[in-house]
Formats: C-alpha cells, sequence, structure tokens
C-alpha cells in the first residue's frame, strides 16, 4: 500500500530575482568638496556631512558585482565610507 501524497493543486508564482542593484552608503568623514565621481562626473561625489547615508550611482546587474565593487572601493578608500550593502533597485 503505498501512502497517499497531498497534490498541489494552485502554483504560488515566484518572485522573478531583482535584474538591478545598487551599493548604500554611510559618510564617516563628510563631502569631498573639490572631488568628481569616477562614474557619473558628480562635483562633490555623492556624499553628504558625516553620518549622512547615500547611494551609489551606478546600477549593477547583480548584486555579487555590485558587492564587488564595494570591496574594491573599500579597498582603495578605506576609512572614509562605510559600506551598508546592496540593494535591489526597484523597476
Amino acid at each position: 500500500m503505498t501512502p497517499t501524497l497531498d497534490r498541489v493543486t494552485e502554483r504560488v508564482p515566484v518572485k522573478e530575482p531583482a535584474k538591478a542593484w545598487r551599493n548604500k552608503w554611510r559618510s564617516l568623514t563628510g563631502t569631498w568638496n573639490d572631488a568628481v565621481c569616477p562614474h557619473c562626473g558628480e562635483v562633490g561625489g555623492h556624499r553628504g556631512e558625516a553620518p549622512d547615508i547615500s547611494w551609489g550611482c551606478t546600477i549593477w546587474p547583480s548584486r555579487e558585482v555590485a558587492e564587488n565593487f564595494a570591496q574594491q572601493t573599500l579597498d582603495f578608500n578605506n576609512g572614509f565610507d562605510e559600506y551598508l550593502g546592496a540593494f535591489p533597485v526597484p523597476a
């Protein structure tokens, strides 16, 4: 005798993974008055007065790519910003 299995009568829609991600930062040192963002060209960077929170200007295709760029940025600018994570961009 085989046990009966409960059959799923309706399917739950699967949420599609995000296709765009942005990094979020907390400024630890304040603004750069004369710095230019190498990605978008904005003068003063994207940093407000410490401890303001700001979003990176670049949209990344995956969370892993965004996190890898953030790690490279932290290696280069150690101590200027605190990395808060990569977040999906609403469609």
